[in-house]
């Protein structure tokens, strides 16, 4: 919860502890939903980057490098590491989500700094498949992510 309320206490100057508290509240319910027994399969690329760049204090750093630890041990969830080494820029021009559901059309949540989309036209939905494939393909496999996650883990907590 720490580096929830990092972020969200990072909005901006006028931003205050009741809004905290609810973005921090709001998103951890969020997150239960991969908790549920029938929730979905989450497959994350990550730019090595955010696991060195300080985000908040090394107290931030080390409960969200351990939490990335834990997602490991989920039967749905697959964190992958995009590694400095790769060339490929196309997941740093901003977040996005792909999601499929059965009888559903994929769709594509798109995020910027001041604005998010959420769109199911089939070529922006191409185009970021495309672009996920791209980041994907590019990305350490699961062993080796999580490695590096657990020598992450080890500095910022030393």
């Amino acid at each position: 919860m720490l580096f929830f309320r990092h972020i969200c206490g990072t909005r901006g100057p006028a931003t205050t502890p009741d809004e905290i508290e609810q973005n921090v509240a709001a998103r951890m319910e969020r997150q239960r939903v991969l908790q549920r027994d029938s929730g979905p399969t989450m497959w994350a690329i990550l730019d090595e980057g955010v696991l060195t760049r300080p985000t908040g204090s090394e107290a931030v750093m080390a409960e969200q490098v351990e939490h990335l630890i834990a997602l490991d041990e989920h039967p749905r969830i697959n964190v992958r590491v995009l590694p400095y080494s790769s060339s490929v820029t196309t997941g740093l021009q901003g977040a996005f989500i792909l999601a499929s559901a059965p009888g559903m059309p994929d769709m594509v949540y798109l995020e910027s700094i001041t604005m998010s989309q959420i769109t199911a036209d089939s070529g922006p939905v191409r185009e970021v498949k495309s672009r996920y494939e791209m980041l994907h393909n590019e990305a350490l496999p699961r062993r080796a992510s999580l490695q590096l996650i657990g020598e992450m883990a080890e500095k910022w907590t030393n």
